[in-house]
């Protein structure tokens, strides 16, 4: 399945929210579906990389952007399809915030 997948390969906690985010870490969100036509079905999901405002410079969350990107775009490579849709940032709580992959899969059905 395409969320264990993910999972395991970018090392990421599975969440179902981002109510359950409380600390520092590297989160995966399961955000929706959608079909594309009968054989093939949309998957979105959002990778969070949270971080405390108070322990987390600025540039040094610059270098994690890019080591998720990497990890993302290998993954890629691997699927042979582009999945990452793009990055924004985000306030979770007044002391922690996050940087949100958007992720799209495409996956066929197997009849």
């Amino acid at each position: 399945m395409i969320f264990d997948e993910l999972k395991e390969k970018l090392k990421l906690i599975p969440i179902a929210n981002y109510a359950q985010i409380a600390q520092n870490g590297d989160y995966l969100i399961y955000d929706s579906s959608s079909r594309e036509n009968a054989n093939t079905q949309i998957r979105n999901f959002q990778i969070i990389l949270a971080r405390n405002t108070l322990e987390m410079e600025t540039y040094s969350i610059l270098k994690e952007l890019k080591d998720m990107e990497d990890k993302i775009f290998r993954f890629e490579s691997e699927r042979r399809q582009t999945i990452l849709n793009g990055v924004k940032s985000a306030f979770i709580t007044n002391t922690l915030y996050a940087y949100i992959f958007s992720l799209e899969i495409k996956e066929k059905r197997v009849c």
